[in-house]
C-alpha cells in the first residue's frame, strides 16, 4: 500500500508540473529577437504546440533598462510564474536579476555561457588592454613587416595593391571585426562597468528560484574559433582566402611562413655587404628579419595572451631568448662569402668594414629578446571562463565542451541540453512540460 502511495504521489508532482508553460528566450548584449531563432525551431520540432516568445531589449544601458524592458515585454506576452525563461549571456544574467527582483513572469529559469562572477574582458576593454593588443597585432602582422619590406628597393618591392589588400582585409576586416564582436558582447554603455570582475553583476545574490547553469568551453584556439563561429569574415575575405577557411589553419600557416621569411632575411643579410653604410642593404634585411620574427611571435602566442585578456590564463613570465647575427664581412680568394674564423683562415681576404674578423666573439653579434611564457590555461568558451559561467544557486549544473560563445544559441549540443531538463527525467520537476513528454 505504501508503494501504491508513493507512486501517486509522484505521479501527482509530475502532472501538478508537467503543465503547459511558455518559454520566453532572452537574447545576448548586442542580440536581438531573432537571435534564438534555431533553437526556437528545433524546439517547436521536438516538443509540439508549445509556446515561445522572443523579445528585443535594449542591452548596453545595464541590467536595470535590459530587466525593465523584458518585464513590459513579458507582460505583454501574459507570462505567469508557471513559466520558463531561458537567457544567453547578458540575457541571463539579467533573468538572476529579475529572480533577485521577485519576477511574476517566470518560476524557473536556464542562463547558457552567462558570465555571472563577472567577465575580464570586460576589465581589459575599460583598462585598455584590449585595445592596445588589437593594435600591437595589426602593427606586428601587417604594418611593420610591409614596411620594413619597402624599405628594401631594387632587392624587395612589394606590389602595392597586394599591400593595400592585406591592410583592408586583414587589418580592417580582422581586427576591426574583433573589436565589433567584443564590443557585442561588452556593450558600449553601463553593461561593460557592471561586467567587471567584482563589478555589480558578480555580486548579485544568488538563485532564489528553481535554475539549471550551462556552461560552455571551445576546443582549439579560443580566439580564432570564437571569430569563425561569430561569422566575422565578410564576402572580400571569403573570395580571397576561400569560404569557410579555417583560422587556426590558415594562422598556423602565416607564422610558418613568418618564421621561414625571417630566416631568409637573416641569411641575405649575412650574405651582403654594406660597403661602410650604417643604413646600407644588410642593415634593412636584418630590419626586416626582425619585423617577421616578431610577426611569428605574436602569431604564435595569440592564444595564451587571448586566454589572458579574458582572464582564462595563468601568470605571465618572461624570458630572455638570445639571436645571433653575423657582423663581419669575409671573403675567400675566390670571392665567396665565408667564416672569418673558418680553418682556412690564411686564404681569407677580410673586408674589414665592420671591424676586424679575428676572434668569433667579434664577428657574431648577440642580441636579446623578451619572450613570454604563459601560465596553465582554463577552459572557456573564448570570452568568459567556464567557472565565470556557473551559476550561483542553481540546482543544476550542465557543461558542454567544443562551443564558443557567439555560436550558443544555435548550436545543437546547447539545444539537446536544454531539452533535457524538459523531459519526464529531467532533474527538476518544474521544468517538465506537457509539450515536451
Amino acid at each position: 500500500m505504501k508503494q501504491y502511495i508513493i507512486f501517486l504521489l509522484s505521479l501527482f508532482t509530475t502532472i501538478s508540473f508537467a503543465q503547459n508553460k511558455t518559454i520566453h528566450l532572452a537574447h545576448g548584449l548586442g542580440g536581438d529577437q531573432d537571435s534564438w531563432d534555431a533553437f526556437d525551431d528545433f524546439i517547436r520540432e521536438e516538443c509540439p504546440n508549445i509556446n515561445t516568445t522572443q523579445s528585443l531589449m535594449a542591452s548596453n544601458q545595464g541590467i536595470d533598462v535590459y530587466s525593465g524592458t523584458f518585464n513590459v515585454q513579458l507582460e505583454h506576452n501574459n507570462a505567469t510564474s508557471n513559466d520558463i525563461a531561458i537567457g544567453h549571456s547578458f540575457g541571463g544574467i539579467n533573468l538572476r536579476h529579475m529572480d533577485n527582483l521577485g519576477t511574476d513572469y517566470f518560476g524557473g529559469y536556464i542562463t547558457v555561457g552567462s558570465a555571472h562572477h563577472g567577465a575580464l574582458l570586460a576589465n581589459s576593454n575599460l583598462n585598455g588592454n584590449f585595445e592596445d593588443w588589437v593594435i600591437s597585432g595589426c602593427e606586428e602582422v601587417i604594418t611593420d613587416p610591409l614596411i620594413s619590406l619597402a624599405e628594401i628597393r631594387f632587392i624587395i618591392q612589394p606590389d602595392p595593391d597586394l599591400v593595400g589588400m592585406l591592410e583592408n582585409t586583414i587589418c580592417s576586416n580582422l581586427y576591426n571585426s574583433l573589436l565589433e564582436k567584443a564590443s557585442r558582447f561588452l556593450g558600449n554603455g553601463e553593461s561593460v562597468g557592471e561586467l567587471v570582475i567584482d563589478g555589480r553583476i558578480a555580486n548579485l545574490p544568488a538563485s532564489s528560484l528553481p535554475s539549471i547553469g550551462i556552461t560552455c568551453s571551445v576546443n582549439g584556439n579560443p580566439l580564432y574559433r570564437l571569430l569563425e563561429d561569430a561569422n566575422f569574415l565578410n564576402t572580400d575575405f571569403n573570395n580571397i582566402m576561400g569560404t569557410g577557411v579555417n583560422l587556426t589553419t590558415a594562422a598556423n600557416y602565416t607564422a610558418i611562413g613568418y618564421g621561414a621569411t625571417a630566416d631568409i632575411l637573416q641569411v641575405l643579410s649575412n650574405l651582403t655587404f654594406n660597403f661602410g653604410f650604417k643604413n646600407g642593404l644588410r642593415a634593412k634585411l636584418r630590419k626586416a628579419s626582425k619585423e617577421f620574427q616578431d610577426g611569428y611571435n605574436w602569431l604564435i602566442t595569440t592564444g595564451p595572451a587571448w586566454n589572458q585578456l579574458i582572464g582564462a590564463g595563468g601568470d605571465v613570465t618572461w624570458t630572455q631568448q638570445s639571436q645571433q647575427a653575423w657582423n663581419c664581412d669575409c671573403i675567400d680568394a675566390q670571392g665567396n662569402p665565408v667564416s672569418c674564423n673558418s680553418l682556412d683562415a690564411v686564404e681569407l681576404e677580410p673586408l674589414a668594414m665592420d671591424g676586424t674578423c679575428n676572434t668569433n666573439d667579434e664577428c657574431w653579434e648577440t642580441t636579446y629578446i623578451s619572450v613570454p611564457n604563459f601560465g596553465p590555461d582554463k577552459p572557456s568558451d573564448g570570452l568568459v571562463p567556464v567557472d565565470n559561467q556557473s551559476l550561483p544557486g542553481s540546482i543544476h549544473e550542465e557543461t558542454l565542451a567544443g562551443v564558443s560563445h557567439f555560436a550558443q544559441p544555435s548550436d545543437s549540443g546547447v539545444h539537446f541540453a536544454i531539452l533535457k531538463q524538459l523531459k519526464t527525467d529531467a532533474p527538476i520537476p518544474f521544468f517538465i512540460i506537457n509539450q515536451c513528454l
